[in-house]
């Protein structure tokens, strides 16, 4: 039995994974404890487990970690980025929008400027901690909505700005899974 650790962002991922989990093929294998948590808030974990499945600047932050518990980045897809964007234009109509995240793989900006009729810029700050300075630069730089992980909402929210959230599509979850 495979003892494995998700660690999601925020509670209705928790419970998307949960439900893929339950119909997926390796539920009989693998032993899984879904807890939602923010990257700020790891160190309150316990990380009795074989392996991990986080995503963004949570992963990021365990892999800097001195462990030997393999972990699996649960991928921000550019399904995931896309559906988000077109999500925010059609709620607040914005002429400008911020996305900011650590990402695993690499967006175009211009081609989903171009697909969407609207201009998309791409912050991509280096830790977690440095996502307060790219949010305000993404408002100094005229964004008007700003989308992210849960971390970079939060910010955003605090600054005042319209913002959020990049949603795991199940895709992602269940390639985590067969990992």
């Amino acid at each position: 039995m495979i003892h494995m650790l998700f660690i999601v962002p925020y509670p209705e991922l928790q419970e998307k994974v949960q439900h893929i989990f339950d119909h997926h093929s390796a539920r009989e294998t693998i032993q899984s404890r879904i807890v939602a948590e923010m990257a700020e808030h790891m160190d309150r974990l316990d990380y009795d487990c074989d392996v991990i499945v986080a995503r963004g600047y949570t992963a990021q932050k365990l892999r800097c970690r001195s462990t030997e518990i393999p972990i699996i980045e649960l991928p921000i897809t550019s399904y995931d980025i896309l559906r988000s964007l077109e999500e925010c234009r059609t709620l607040y109509h914005p002429r400008r929008i911020a996305i900011i995240g650590c990402f695993n793989e690499p967006h175009d900006a211009a081609l989903l400027s171009h697909l969407l009729q609207c201009d998309i810029r791409l912050y991509c700050p280096p830790s977690i901690g440095e996502i307060d300075y790219f949010v305000r630069k993404s408002l100094e730089d005229g964004c008007e909505v700003i989308i992210g992980g849960h971390s970079v909402r939060q910010c955003a929210l605090h600054h005042g700005a319209t913002a959020g959230v990049i949603e795991t599509g199940d895709e992602a979850i269940i390639t985590a899974l067969n990992e």
